[in-house]
């Protein structure tokens, strides 16, 4: 499950990072004042699901 991270300017959030799946194009519904926090909660996601690791390609999190 490969995840990207955009930025998303809207009420009542401002500007602030969520994540897409990159393979279902469905954006979690969860927001994210840093990148870095968006970044760090995909690759956790990633470890407990898929029990892999990953690593940051651009704005997407990828599992090796």
């Amino acid at each position: 499950m490969p995840f990207e991270v955009f930025i998303a300017n809207h009420k009542p959030y401002g500007k602030h990072y969520m994540l897409r799946n990159i393979k279902t194009s469905k954006v979690m519904n969860k927001h994210f004042k840093t990148k870095e926090k968006a970044i760090s909660f995909a690759k956790n996601a990633i470890m407990i699901s898929e029990k892999k690791k990953s690593k940051v390609v651009g704005n997407k999190i990828i599992p090796i």
